[in-house]
């Protein structure tokens, strides 16, 4: 039954859910959150401002190219401080003088700041934060992202919970800084696939996962403490498949995540996903805290739904954007599940130091040591008195004294 607050309406009538019996209490504070972190319209229109603004400038440089809008912005299912990803067609430069073009031109006309050319990518990418709205932007060169944006919306219609199971999923990664392709972790389209490979083995069992709780517990066990990651593939529209039948086995790193990618089947989304074991890591141990103590977990989206309004009422009012960014550093340094200071231990206090007795100057037994060198030259066993230490000379010069020289 949907979890009762006093002074807070129902949350099965304030998302269209009827009364059902076998919906758990953390389905709907889940959706309850979900609801509440959507970006708001203030915030999409700003996006599509600086969409605008890029696409100008794009056609000012290369005016036979255009701008194509992908990713979470394109399907919705974007956190508020999620990236913009923007490719351009009909470039007439090549992708990596492309980007190297484009990053002066427009930090020229001081569209973008902190900029970032990532060259050593499949498809090279500019990262960059737009100037006037401080979103951050990836801008690349490939024809293909159009075609997972439509999979990807088809997909959206089929799976009711698809939609609000990655967003819990994008935002938990988000909070442990796991979700940077570009720094080994897993993007937005992986998780995606993942979601989507779950939901059709649960189909393919005679079942139709509705809980959101259910089903955010049962990914997490399934991705964090059963799937193999050396030995299977995931992969959407069929089960699991083997490494070795794709020829994706890395022997230096075994552990590396592949997605087949349901666009292109040859090409792996995964392969760039090195801190993967530290993501299952993550995934079992929510869901063992999900699974013991969801009242703590729930505690917190309530305390991050509450300030996110709080904060979204503050851009309302023409302040900083994004707002979200001080809710998901204050989350991540203060109420990690998986991040526990521990207290440190005070400090033994120092026993003070005896002073010590001034040194006589009149008694022999007090004089300055003196190193083997010193002893040495005062001997006079040093290199400037020994007569045996005189300066080598080389060949050419014995050869000069001998008169054997030319």
């Amino acid at each position: 039954k949907p979890h009762q607050v006093p002074g807070r309406p129902r949350m099965d009538l304030v998302y269209g859910f009827q009364q059902q019996e076998h919906l758990s209490s953390l389905h709907f504070d889940l959706m309850e959150f979900y609801n509440s972190i959507l970006p708001t319209a203030l915030e999409e229109r700003k996006r599509l401002e600086a969409i605008l603004s890029i696409n100008q400038h794009v056609q000012k440089k290369w005016p036979s190219t255009s701008l194509q809008v992908y990713g979470s912005f394109a399907t919705g299912i974007y956190l508020p401080t999620s990236d913009i990803d923007v490719t351009i067609l009909d470039c007439p430069v090549p992708a990596q003088k492309a980007v190297h073009t484009l990053a002066a031109f427009l930090q020229q006309a001081r569209v973008a700041k902190s900029t970032n050319k990532i060259l050593w990518a499949r498809v090279p990418i500019l990262k960059f934060t737009h100037t006037s709205t401080n979103f951050p932007v990836d801008v690349s060169l490939d024809a293909s992202a159009v075609k997972s944006t439509h999979y990807i919306l088809s997909q959206l219609q089929y799976h009711e919970l698809l939609k609000p199971l990655v967003f819990v999923i994008k935002f938990l990664l988000k909070q442990e800084q796991l979700n940077e392709p570009s720094l080994g972790g897993l993007g937005s389209y992986g998780v995606l696939i993942m979601a989507i490979s779950y939901l059709e083995g649960k189909l393919r069992e005679g079942r139709v996962c509705t809980d959101l709780g259910e089903a955010l517990i049962q990914f997490l066990d399934f991705y964090g403490n059963q799937f193999d990651s050396c030995q299977y593939v995931v992969c959407c529209g069929g089960p699991l498949k083997e490494k070795t039948m794709k020829g994706w086995v890395n022997e230096k790193q075994p552990h590396l995540l592949s997605l087949e990618d349901p666009v292109d089947h040859n090409n792996d989304v995964g392969r760039s996903c090195s801190k993967f074991y530290e993501i299952q890591h993550f995934f079992s141990k929510y869901h063992k805290k999900l699974s013991s103590d969801p009242a703590s977990c729930v505690a917190l989206f309530r305390e991050i739904t509450e300030e996110r309004q709080e904060l979204a009422d503050d851009l309302e009012a023409g302040q900083l954007y994004p707002p979200i960014q001080q809710l998901s550093n204050q989350y991540h340094t203060q109420s990690s599940p998986t991040q526990k200071k521990k207290p440190k231990k005070p400090k033994k206090p120092k026993k003070p130091k005896s002073p010590k007795s001034p040194k006589n100057p009149n008694n022999p037994n007090n004089k300055p040591k003196k190193n083997k060198k010193q002893k040495q030259y005062q001997e006079g066993e040093g290199k400037a008195n020994n007569p045996n230490n005189k300066p080598k000379k080389n060949k050419k010069q014995k050869q000069y004294q001998e008169g054997e020289g030319k």
